[in-house]
């Protein structure tokens, strides 16, 4: 009898452990990760990121002082704020911040002058100490990667 219910046990562990993994195997939302997550989305990309490393068409930029100094923040009421300092001097843009319907970008609005800027990003990691994300303008494609600051 007691040989049974090990049995048995052990069958339910297989059985939980074979439906666990065929459930997390297709969880891979992005490109470069992370396979799986227990933090939403939404939490991992609220953050103060600073640019870590740039590429413009395949090539790395070299990031002077001043671009190391940015940062972009993404609130967790949607509020987007990005800081560039040029010369010492810092000059923040804010606006607002939300995923597509497919949480697979990230769409930024902000206004400049009296023009509204919408610019959509593809998110590539989402992980809560790394952010890589590409823009696609043209024949342009921008790839940043983000560390927190």
């Amino acid at each position: 009898m007691h040989l049974t219910k090990i049995l048995i046990y052990m069958k339910k562990v297989f059985v939980f452990s074979l439906l666990a993994l065929i459930t997390f195997a297709g969880c891979k939302k992005y490109e470069d990760g992370p396979t799986i997550s227990l933090a939403s989305k939404k939490a991992r990309l609220v953050n103060v990121w600073k640019l870590d490393k740039a590429f413009v068409n395949g090539t790395e930029l070299t990031l002077t002082t001043d671009d190391k100094d940015d940062y972009t923040e993404f609130k967790k009421d949607g509020v987007y704020s990005e800081t560039t300092v040029v010369n010492n001097v810092s000059n923040t843009t804010t606006g607002t911040w939300d995923f597509d319907d497919s949480k697979d970008n990230v769409i930024i609005s902000y206004t400049y002058g009296s023009i509204t800027v919408t610019s959509t990003s593809k998110i590539l990691r989402l992980k809560s100490k790394e952010l890589w994300m590409e823009h696609v303008d043209g024949n342009t494609t921008y790839k940043y990667y983000f560390i927190p600051k």
